[in-house]
């Protein structure tokens, strides 16, 4: 998104933009902090909840990092490519 990355002076020139934009002025550090503190604690909760569910990761370990791991049976894709190219 690039909402992540303008600036707000940028947003502001946007209408869809400007009430998101004011909003955030109202925020202070305490209540930003809490709120973050409160997406940790969800994150963390969802990650234990869901984390024996990703099949790139065994005993605790993500195996796709491992230094040892074999793509060799991973297809070659060449980015970018045109919309001819992909439906060819």
């Amino acid at each position: 998104m690039a909402e992540a990355w303008v600036s707000d002076g940028a947003l502001k020139s946007f209408p869809e933009f400007q009430q998101s934009v004011a909003s955030l002025k109202h925020i202070d550090e305490k209540s930003a902090t809490a709120e973050y503190d409160q997406y940790l604690k969800q994150k963390t909760a969802w990650g234990g909840q869901h984390a024996t569910e990703d099949r790139g990761r065994m005993d605790g370990h993500d195996l796709w990092a491992a230094t040892d791991f074999d793509t060799s049976s991973w297809p070659t894709v060449v980015e970018p490519q045109t919309k001819a190219e992909r439906n060819a």
